[in-house]
């Protein structure tokens, strides 16, 4: 290092990069910053003032790493589930944490807001006065969404970000749009849009993933061939009103509540129907099919199924 004298600046700079010279007494507060550097490169600063330094800007990064849910709601009650951790809710003056979630909305306008580090499923079920759109919730729900009868939420499927793996009931919710298709072919538990006249889209388009209930009811734009679920339905398949859906249902597991009402199922498929359903040994279901006709080539099935104690109505038979 040149033996030129240093400037009190040069001091602490020198002092920074190692040299063995003497640190100053700061003057100016470009000084106090630079004694301040020095002291952390030196080791001085003790774990203790170390994390004292650090415990804000850990806070700070936390509530930055904090999703936050907002969506407008009319006068009256709300009452909500979420899963998540952290949930925190939020409405004018009133606070609720938890899972739980209750308030008294006063305005026709009220604001509510979630924050939470993460969440999987929401439930508001039977609110008429809620304003949601499905934009509004950010693709952030990734297991389950039920907002059935909650009749003036708006927006399209596609707003969901096609994450939603095992649960979605938009039930009556009359004014969401979309296709099938938005949503991934990822549910493997629960479909129900019943009442979603405007859903557009082929069964195909949920990739036969779906277990446990469907019910697409007076979804009359919906397209299809009952094989393309993948036979896996154990509870519920509802596609009463689907005037585009023929085809056959076959598989490994049949629904115990099976509504085939105003399809386009011919009376050879309905036949096919019939029997594959009777031959699957299931006890106890409905079988209803309003509107639709068979032939005597069911005849046996029928009897087997009623003898098994299920209920079969609606079919007129031809010949």
């Amino acid at each position: 290092m040149s033996k030129k004298t240093l400037t009190r600046d040069e001091q602490f700079l020198a002092k920074a990069a190692g040299d063995d010279v003497p640190m100053p007494k700061p003057l100016t507060r470009v000084q106090e910053f630079l004694e301040r550097i020095v002291e952390r490169l030196s080791g001085s600063v003790t774990e203790e003032t170390l994390s004292n330094a650090i415990a804000p800007l850990n806070a700070s990064i936390a509530r930055l790493s904090r999703k936050t849910i907002q969506f407008r709601h009319g006068k009256g009650m709300f009452t909500a589930t979420a899963t998540g951790t952290n949930v925190v809710w939020q409405y004018g003056g009133q606070k609720a944490q938890g899972s739980n979630c209750t308030f008294d909305v006063k305005s026709d306008n009220g604001l509510i807001c979630m924050d939470f580090d993460s969440i999987t499923a929401l439930s508001i079920i039977n609110d008429t006065t809620n304003k949601m759109d499905l934009s509004d919730l950010g693709g952030k729900i990734t297991s389950t969404l039920r907002l059935g009868n909650c009749t003036n939420i708006t927006g399209d499927l596609s707003d969901l970000g096609g994450k939603i793996a095992s649960v979605l009931s938009l039930d009556n919710c009359s004014k969401i749009t979309g296709d099938l298709s938005d949503l991934g072919g990822k549910i493997t538990n629960w479909l129900s849009l019943s009442g979603c006249s405007k859903i557009t889209g082929d069964l195909s388009d949920l990739g036969g993933k779906i277990t446990n209930w469907l019910s697409l009811n007076s979804c009359s734009k919906i397209t299809g061939d009952l094989s393309d679920l993948g036979g896996k339905i154990a509870s519920m398949l509802n596609l009463s009103g689907c005037s585009n859906i023929t085809g056959v249902y076959s598989g490994t597991k049949y629904p115990k509540t099976f509504i085939v009402s105003k399809t386009a199922i011919t009376s050879a498929d309905m036949d096919a129907n019939l029997i594959n359903f009777a031959a699957s040994g299931v006890k106890s279901g409905t079988f209803t099919a309003v509107g639709m006709k068979r032939t005597a080539a069911s005849d046996n099935a029928v009897a087997t199924l009623v003898a098994n104690g299920w209920t079969v109505s609606g079919l007129t038979k031809e010949g």
